[in-house]
């Protein structure tokens, strides 16, 4: 009898894994060959990284449903991770709805928590995720320095992208719900203490799949940023690169969770 454990380690499945992260390259050959438009090639990418989230979704909840919780601290930062998946997923379907298809004119009041609320959650529950990983199993001394190091990482990361993307956001003339406002706050402090996290429970992991789940978590980071830093100039035409970045980065996660 083939179980699910075993037949997401089929090659065949596994080679699906690795062609899927091939994907986000092909929509700018696409695009420049059959003249596909944005909305086209904006909601496909949209739809492909809801599919490989909820993937890396279910992949992770079936690679550790035989942990018991509070019995097993690796089973904490799994479960926490996991569900940021499925927050981020949820969030890009949302994202390319509103950007694409409903392609609302400004002032947009709080439609855009529709994808900034699950993008929120997406950040701090992966913050969270990667310091119970960086701190698992260390001695309490241990644990405040490691804790001290992150808070240091993460300070500087928010620093960078309160002067970079939040302060030029905050002084846009045009005004936003406040809810819009606090979205962002806690979006850029999940990722600033996701960033922090990563880096050093990139140091501590136990063998190569776990140092290649944290490096595409850090691909995702680095696009995030500059995607944010983009929209701050304003609308671009066509997709930017570092959205097949974002995309290509949890494509890769997917295939990292079958390892």
């Amino acid at each position: 009898m083939i179980t699910t454990k075993t037949f997401l380690k089929l090659p065949a499945f596994i080679t699906l894994a690795i062609l899927n992260c091939l994907i986000p390259f092909f929509y700018n050959w696409a695009a420049t060959r059959y003249g596909l438009s944005v909305t086209v090639t904006g909601m496909a990418s949209a739809i492909h990284e809801f599919i490989t989230s909820m993937l890396s979704f279910y992949l992770l909840r079936a690679t550790f449903s035989g942990h018991i919780p509070g019995q097993d601290t690796k089973f904490r930062w799994a479960q926490s991770l996991q569900w940021s998946l499925l927050f981020v997923g949820v969030a890009d379907l949302a994202y390319g709805i509103t950007a694409y298809i409903l392609r609302l004119p400004p002032p947009r009041g709080l439609v855009p928590l529709f994808h900034e609320l699950p993008y929120a959650a997406f950040a701090l529950l992966s913050g969270y995720a990667v310091v119970l990983r960086a701190t698992d199993q260390l001695e309490a001394k241990s644990r405040k320095w490691v804790v001290l190091a992150i808070a240091l990482i993460a300070g500087l990361y928010f620093i960078c992208s309160y002067e970079l993307i939040l302060l030029p956001f905050f002084k846009d003339p045009q005004r936003r719900p406040i809810l819009i406002y606090t979205t962002a706050i806690l979006y850029a402090l999940g990722q600033a203490v996701m960033v922090g996290g990563i880096l050093i429970a990139s140091v501590r992991t136990l063998g190569f799949t776990e140092f290649l789940l944290w490096f595409f978590f850090t691909g995702v980071a680095a696009s995030d940023f500059v995607l944010r830093y983009q929209d701050i100039g304003g609308p671009i035409s066509g997709l930017s690169v570092f959205e097949y970045g974002w995309e290509f980065s949890f494509a890769a996660i997917t295939a990292v969770a079958l390892m």
